[in-house]
């Protein structure tokens, strides 16, 4: 089974998908992000083969993951070297639906992030 889905979005809608054109890419993610950091989540495949072997966890699908930051002038974009098929946070997020049917996990405060098969966020301060 393959699951597809399409939304039409009206031309007025497509001027936020191309605000993110302007961060800029880089190769390696600090580990600890100060200001905004929103993920994008971009589901790409299951975690059971066909074989039955297993990726990660069983009920999951694994997902690209876009790493967006803006702190004072500075917004860069980050995207991540491997799939992922879940986060764990300790700190508040907003979770949406984004224009490109992306989930987007938007966080407001200092935090450190570990990237593995799975992403860990874990609030920071500054002592």
């Amino acid at each position: 089974m393959i699951t597809k889905r399409k939304i039409k979005i009206s031309q007025d809608s497509e001027k936020y998908i191309k605000e993110l054109e302007g961060y800029e890419e880089v190769d390696n993610l600090a580990s600890i992000l100060y200001g905004k950091t929103i993920f994008h989540i971009y589901p790409k495949r299951d975690t059971l083969t066909n074989a039955g072997h297993s990726r990660g966890f069983v009920d999951a699908i694994e997902s690209k993951v876009v790493i967006y930051n803006s702190q004072e002038n500075k917004k860069i974009k980050y995207e991540s070297k491997r799939l992922h098929d879940e986060v764990a946070s300790n700190v508040p997020i907003r979770t949406r639906i984004f224009k490109d049917l992306s989930t987007m996990l938007i966080i407001e405060c200092p935090i450190y992030v570990e990237l593995n098969q799975n992403i860990n966020i874990s609030g920071y301060e500054r002592y």
